[in-house]
């Protein structure tokens, strides 16, 4: 069965991407961009879930940097510096409040949904482009936390500005494959959105490095373009030289110890090898990769007679094997859903749990990676077959969909097999953007495929097509609608809170119950930590905390930091500590397996052993509880 033409041929489907609603003036789509950017918005302004997890921590980071503590050196920060110094500047511009917090996130995720139709618009018409992206900014309002769009709940600016560097640097090298020579403003996309990704978040990097690899690559194997002034190899240079330059000024600031210990997560990744494959995490990838196999070949049963008649037995082979494929997914998902629901935090949802992972982003995108993988692979090996005949230029589709795809694929390495709190894989956040491109270039391309045949006149296959656009366009703008939604049904934000910080609004009424008695009885001068996983208090309430660590979980910090965080409490109490269930639970549950092939990894470097924890259960007395969380107050010196 012949893929190519299907997927890549800008013919294929009767008409030409770029000749489809021709009369759109830019300026229509982008001011209706705009406005949906507006709504989403005001949908989440000021919402803040909770004062505890990432997105709380982080802003009180963020906080501690605005005034004057040094990341790295002073308080713990696990990312490249881009991100913090992106919120600093608006802290100290701004002032240190959920506003302007809210403003900044608000303004890159704008920049990520320009973004992301700017890249459509490079593979398919206007009209499906522009539903590309406001499906994405849906799909991205929508989310809890993670990469939450236009909301506080975020967990790191870092996924936000890393993301915006690797879209950019894609969008550059679109760019360069389609000019030839090579224009100024491919080069300055590219090679800008590398230094940015690169300072922003590790995977983000990472994708950087491979999108300016694939550029490199396929100049070499494109003999029909034209020389000009720029050389493909000056790409590592002209990023990587500015790159080295800030680590090495940021390293003289901090100190390479402590700039080190961020940069690697705090001896996380010592833990954690997600890339060694494990049995669950092989059974997780086909049972994935399978159910896109399933969908396709129930999908293609509208053209049964065609597909008969073409292919024969090939086509009756592929419609068992898929029908097969659906089987055991829903066999997968039933051997294993409690495992799954829980690391895709939706064990609260009952029943339709299942349902609600089988159309998350997660396990679509989990799903598509693997068979956009495949597809890719088939279509290179036929161009290279057709290559050794007579030698041809690769079809411009296809790269630019490979290039999506591979750098999609790298971002992911870190979570190929399993992440750092499951044994099951999931794509890097930082792909969410690039594969929500491909999923709908591929849903579209394979519509227009279903309602196509052989016999059809031109005008029956326009029509055709424009069918396969709409219905493309009208899906993912549904599927973004509903997940946003099920966000506004399922959590409401009820509770305005004034704070020092300005005003919140919160959905957990445990936030509420503590900042209102640690508001009561804190003074201006007193300091506060939180140590579990917290961090929204200390923010709220504008109070610092003395230690250098901030996050008291997952990571493996050096027995230095531990000892430096005693010291610092001994040294400057504060005058409350907010205690949860599981503070100082250092490392992870799951450990790599590294050099063996398990099933399942089993081993666990989990360290209790939390020196200022010790100090504070000696030196604290509990005075007030809610929920799983436990204020202490610093017991009064005994008399002499």
């Amino acid at each position: 069965m012949a893929i190519r033409p299907y997927f890549f041929d800008p013919d294929a489907s009767g008409f030409s991407p770029r000749s489809l609603f021709h009369t759109f003036r830019l300026g229509i789509p982008a001011l209706i961009l705009l406005l949906s950017c507006l709504l989403w918005s005001h949908l989440n302004w000021l919402k803040l879930d909770t004062f505890w997890g990432d997105p709380s921590h982080c802003l009180f980071v963020i906080y501690r940097v605005a005034m004057g503590d040094q990341p790295y050196s002073e308080v713990m920060w696990p990312y490249p510096p881009l991100g913090l110094w992106v919120m600093q500047w608006a802290f100290q511009s701004l002032g240190a409040t959920y506003w302007s917090a809210q403003i900044t996130f608000i303004a890159l995720s704008t920049a990520l949904v320009f973004l992301v139709w700017a890249i459509a618009r490079t593979l398919m018409p206007e009209a499906l482009a522009l539903s590309t992206a406001i499906a994405f900014g849906l799909v991205g309002a929508s989310y809890k936390g993670g990469p939450a769009l236009f909301s506080l709940n975020v967990y790191t600016p870092a996924i936000l500005t890393g993301t915006l560097g690797v879209l950019l640097a894609v969008w550059g090298s679109i760019v360069y494959l389609r000019t030839s020579p090579a224009s100024i403003p491919a080069v300055l996309l590219l090679t800008g959105g590398a230094i940015i990704a690169l300072l922003s978040k590790a995977e983000c990097g990472f994708g950087s490095l491979v999108c300016i690899g694939y550029v490199m690559a396929y100049e070499a194997i494109a003999p029909f373009r034209k020389p000009g002034w720029f050389r493909p190899a000056m790409l590592p240079l002209f990023v990587l030289g500015p790159v080295i330059l800030v680590y090495l000024w940021v390293g003289k600031q901090v100190g390479w110890g402590p700039l080190q210990a961020g940069l690697s997560g705090y001896n996380i990744s010592h833990d954690a090898c997600p890339w060694w494959p494990t049995g669950i995490g092989l059974v997780a990838i086909a049972a994935s990769a399978g159910s896109v196999w399933g969908i396709a070949a129930v999908l293609s049963l509208c053209k049964y007679r065609l597909l008969r008649q073409l292919h024969g037995k090939r086509y009756q082979y592929f419609l068992g094997g898929g029908l097969l494929s659906v089987w055991l997914w829903g066999l997968y998902l039933f051997l294993w859903k409690e495992d799954i629901l829980q690391a895709t935090n939706l064990s609260h949802a009952g029943p339709l749990g299942l349902v609600k992972y089988a159309l998350s982003s997660t396990s679509v995108f989990l799903s598509l990676q693997w068979f956009m993988l495949g597809v890719l692979g088939l279509c290179l090996g036929q161009w290279i077959r057709g290559h050794r005949r007579a030698p041809a230029p690769l079809i411009p589709f296809a790269s630019i969909l490979g290039l999506l795809v591979v750098v999609a694929m790298a971002q992911s390495l870190r979570s190929l097999f399993g992440h750092l709190i499951s044994p099951f894989p999931m794509v890097a956040y930082a792909s969410y953007p690039l594969l929500f491109i491909v999923l709908s270039f591929a849903l579209w391309r394979y519509l227009a495929w279903i309602c196509l045949s052989a016999v059809e006149p031109d005008r029956q296959r326009r029509r055709a097509a424009q069918f396969a656009l709409l219905v493309t366009s009208l899906g993912l703008l549904a599927y973004g609608g509903l997940r946003l939604a099920d966000r506004a049904m399922d959590l409401g934000h009820p509770f305005a809170l004034q704070t020092q910080a300005g005003t919140v609004r919160l959905a957990n009424q445990a936030s509420l119950d503590l900042y209102e008695f640690v508001q009561r009885n804190i003074g201006p001068e007193d300091q506060l930590s939180d140590l579990s996983y917290g961090g929204g208090i200390n923010f709220a309430l504008h109070r610092s905390s003395p230690l250098f660590s901030t996050m008291f979980s997952w990571f493996s910090p050096s027995a230095d930091i531990l000892n430096l965080d005693l010291q610092k409490i001994q040294t400057h109490p504060p005058k409350l500590v907010i205690l949860g269930e599981n503070t100082g639970a250092y490392g992870l549950k799951i450990r790599c397996a590294l050099p063996h092939i398990v099933w399942i990894p089993s081993q666990s470097r989990v360290n209790q052993s939390f020196p200022a924890l010790t100090y504070i259960q000696t030196h604290y007395q509990p005075i007030y509880t809610t929920g799983d969380r436990t204020v202490y107050q610093r017991l009064s010196p005994s008399p002499s």
